[in-house]
């Protein structure tokens, strides 16, 4: 294969982009082995210093991953999650490329807890049901993230006479016309359990993500939405941003200064 010589590059990045390209059109397939670093340097003419470091840079950007002993491998795309952003998993998913398909599991009847009241802020004595809808998402064909999602009755009930097999979210903004405004989500680690792992086609013990969600409308102070999904370990990584502020009590519109 051919580098440029009157390019801007120098040749690692060429030999970089080159790798990055048969990736991204799948003449290297995930978890299959590059060729070894000899058979690269004949194959774009370059010195085993400059493969290196053009491979270097694809395992930093996550592209590839090494194995001491076995060589370099493609490394499975991780599909990101953006926790600043109230938007759906449908929203995530296409915006960076990745075909999404949902199976509905079950629509039922959830009897009522004194603690579901008391997160939907009913008195803790009430015993109108709620309704809990289950579904399997899956990405580019393989079942990534199981979704628990619980509303009240009267408009659980709704959703149920729904096809879901789309965005949740997109549903309830434009056929129900609800702003959603806050989600509060708590995330942690977890291990598939029987139930999760059949649904999922892993071992039990698999390693997951649990996003353990509450999410909100503008049109009333208890929530719409709580919410539990178990995420692939293998399949998904999470991204936050963080800005450190301080108050300025001296600031009679109370705004947020950054800290010196």
């Amino acid at each position: 294969m051919d580098l440029d010589p009157t390019s801007t590059l120098t040749l690692y990045l060429q030999v970089r982009d080159a790798i990055k390209r048969s990736i991204e059109e799948k003449k290297y397939t995930d978890g299959s082995k590059l060729p070894a670093e000899h058979a690269l340097c004949k194959l774009f003419g370059v010195s085993r210093i400059t493969v290196i470091k053009a491979l270097n840079m694809l395992e930093d950007e996550g592209y590839i991953y090494r194995v001491q002993g076995k060589g370099s491998f493609v490394a499975t795309k991780k599909i990101e999650r953006n926790l600043n952003q109230v938007n759906s998993f449908t929203e995530s998913i296409a915006r960076q490329g990745f075909k999404l398909t949902t199976k509905v599991i079950s629509k039922q009847f959830l009897k009522a807890t004194p603690h579901l009241n008391h997160l939907f802020g009913r008195e803790e004595s009430c015993q109108e049901d709620f309704i809990q809808i289950r579904r399997i998402r899956y990405v580019d064909e393989v079942p990534v993230a199981v979704n628990h999602s619980i509303f009240s009755i009267d408009f659980g009930a709704k959703l149920t006479e729904e096809e879901l097999a789309g965005s949740l979210y997109d549903l309830l903004r434009n056929r129900y016309q609800l702003e959603l405004v806050r989600q509060d989500e708590v995330l942690s680690v977890a291990l598939a359990d029987d139930e999760t792992a059949k649904m999922l086609q892993l071992p039990k013990g698999f390693p997951m993500f649990l996003s353990e969600g509450t999410t909100y409308t503008v049109e009333q102070p208890y929530p719409i939405e709580i919410s539990k999904t178990y995420f692939r370990g293998d399949k998904i990584k999470c991204r936050t941003h963080v800005l450190n502020f301080v108050y300025n009590p001296e600031d009679s519109n109370n705004s947020l200064l950054p800290e010196v």
